[in-house]
């Protein structure tokens, strides 16, 4: 498709469409804003904006929290507005200056984003609300969060004050300052070797069968194969630092037995040969499938779901709200899906995890639900079934092709370049200019 293009004018179109990409976004702000005025995301279901966002624009509700916090900003910003909507402030740069811009500041804050990186407005933000941020703010303001990537790997994000992250920073160190070991096993990807027989630039010979012989029994007493050894002994001593398992904390793997396969409750799957190392000091529950004797299946006799059966609803449902469109973790209750009042059983097939948004929704308004396989299907009194995303009706050439035309009359090809010329970025002339009366102090 781009092979007739040389790279001058990949360049040049690749600077063109950012431009308008920015313009349309501006666009899609200022509706965003008008419409999360008038509330016209609210109906039955529907939690917030962001909410709806999530349902008809498919944006996750991180993200949709934060475009709506810009577009909010942006209705009393109207000279970033306008070079916003010229194409010539990127996304990024809106975003980082609408967490501090007030109509006093906002001019020296764009001057700043069209002369700058999107780095350099980043740093100057950084630095406005750490000179303006009180201390107790500060402290008020840590946090620890966690997310499971999509190669299995827990990743963490610690946000800490000055003081105590400087403790963890030293007690790190200390932990890494033991010797390391002579082997050093790398996989594809890891950074070159410190050898310095290699390092300089020489070709190492092929080792002997005897020294090969020698590597790999050294291997086995290494601590692990590292992509980057550094942050690798990092991890290692910060593992080093949690407290010996006293039996108090409790790590759940759900296993197939015919299959094999293992996931971690309420985090990616694990290797068979995890699961089988986990297992050799751990307690098993077996859950069976079938309705002989099963715990899973109290039919009219019990209304209230037991232990094992909310462990299994967790497992079937992967700790989410089914109800469609909804991802929340949190807060879910089992809901029979025929009321056990009106003759519904408390059996496994006739149970759904919801969060208690909905929950309270499908009791208060007229919801039918059914369960077909692994799929909640919900409908509204009027027949309407609910879906976790309605297609936006007629988009297509008809509806693109006015904001086509919107953004070719207000954006110049080049407009979103910035003028800067290599140069420091001056934090303290900025933050000068940007808080006079801090300065003069």
């Amino acid at each position: 498709m781009f092979e007739s293009m040389d790279t001058a004018e990949l360049e040049t179109e690749l600077v063109a469409l950012s431009s308008r990409i920015a313009s349309a976004q501006c666009r899609f702000l200022q509706m965003l804003a008008e419409f999360d005025a008038r509330d016209g995301w609210a109906g039955p279901g529907i939690r917030s904006c962001a909410h709806w966002l999530s349902w008809r624009v498919g944006l996750s509700r991180r993200t949709g929290r934060e475009q709506l916090r810009v577009a909010r900003a942006l209705r009393s910003l109207p000279l970033i507005v306008e070079a916003f909507g010229g194409g010539r402030l990127s996304y990024a740069k809106v975003r980082a200056i609408t967490r501090i811009a007030t109509p006093g500041t906002e001019r020296a804050l764009l001057d700043l984003a069209l002369a700058g990186t999107a780095s350099h407005v980043e740093r100057a933000v950084s630095a406005t609300r750490a000179a303006t941020t009180p201390a107790p703010d500060r402290t008020a303001a840590r946090a620890v969060s966690w997310r499971w990537d999509r190669d299995g790997y827990l990743v963490l994000r610690a946000k800490l004050p000055a003081e105590e992250g400087a403790r963890l920073v030293s007690a790190l160190e200390a932990r890494m300052s033991g010797a390391r070991p002579t082997a050093r096993p790398t996989v594809p990807g890891a950074e070159p070797s410190d050898d310095p027989a290699t390092a300089e630039g020489g070709s190492a010979e092929p080792p002997a069968a005897d020294e090969t012989a020698s590597r790999r029994a050294a291997l086995e007493h290494a601590p692990g194969a590292a992509v980057d050894r550094l942050a690798a002994r990092r991890a290692d001593a910060m593992l080093e630092l949690l407290a010996p398992d006293s039996g108090q904390h409790e790590v759940i793997v759900h296993v197939e037995v015919a299959t094999g396969a293992a996931m971690l409750d309420d985090g990616p799957p694990v290797a068979s040969s995890t699961a089988e190392r986990l297992a050799c000091d751990a307690r098993v529950r077996t859950l069976i499938k079938d309705r002989t004797g099963n715990p899973l299946y109290l039919g009219r006799g019990e209304r209230l779901v037991s232990r094992t059966q909310l462990a299994a609803l967790r497992i079937r449902d992967r700790r989410r709200c089914q109800f469609p469109g909804c991802d929340h973790r949190r807060f879910l209750h089992a809901h029979h899906i025929v009321h056990w009042w009106r003759g519904g059983r408390t059996d496994l097939d006739n149970l759904v995890l919801l969060c208690s948004f909905h929950h309270r929704l499908v009791h208060d308004h007229p919801y039918r639900l059914e369960r077909r396989g692994n799929r909640l299907r919900v409908w509204r009194a009027d027949g309407a079934e609910v879906t976790a995303q309605r297609p936006m009706p007629g988009v297509g050439a008809a509806v693109l092709t006015p904001l086509d035309l919107w953004v070719e009359q207000h954006v110049d090809d080049e407009a979103i370049v910035p003028s800067w010329t290599g140069e420091r970025l001056d934090v303290d002339a900025f933050l000068a200019a940007v808080l006079p009366d801090l300065a003069a102090a």
